[in-house]
């Protein structure tokens, strides 16, 4: 795995099959925000690149 690709693990709960597939993803994207205290808040966002809904990891 290199740093443009990313492992999705599709669980189903309905019959419990566990899919695995590697994706390309897009180039990092950085957002910020600042909070009412002035705190400025930055993630860094990793999207694959394909169309459909994926699950988000928040860390």
């Amino acid at each position: 795995m290199n740093e443009n690709s990313i492992k999705v693990v599709k669980v189903t709960t309905t019959d419990r099959i566990v899919k695995n597939m590697m994706m390309k993803v897009l180039p990092k994207e950085t957002a910020s925000i600042s909070t009412r205290d002035d705190v400025r808040l930055d993630a860094d966002i990793y999207r694959p690149d394909a169309e459909g809904e994926f699950p988000v990891i928040l860390m």
